[in-house]
């Protein structure tokens, strides 16, 4: 049988973990009630068909490069992620 000052000290190591959680998902909350929302914003630089671009899938940062030099568009990046009909370029962290 667990003593009763072992359960009194689980209690109390998982509430200080959890507590924080329920309050910053109740204060979260109560701002998203009252209009401060979170916004994304996506801005599409270049859309082109299939037909119009010559892809190679070893060298994306070299396609995408090529792509936007192309239609005269200056965009700084690092890496090219996804594949298919969709590429997204990102700034690294290394």
């Amino acid at each position: 049988m667990i003593k009763r000052q072992t359960l009194i000290n689980i209690h109390l190591y998982l509430a200080a973990f959890f507590a924080p959680a329920l309050l910053v998902m109740g204060f979260s909350g109560g701002m998203y009630l009252l209009g401060y929302k979170g916004e994304f914003k996506e801005r599409r630089v270049l859309e082109l068909s299939a037909e119009q671009i010559e892809f190679q899938q070893e060298d994306k940062v070299a396609t995408v490069k090529a792509i936007l030099q192309k239609a005269q568009v200056e965009h700084s990046f690092e890496t090219v992620v996804g594949g298919g009909n969709n590429l997204l370029t990102r700034p690294s962290s290394k």
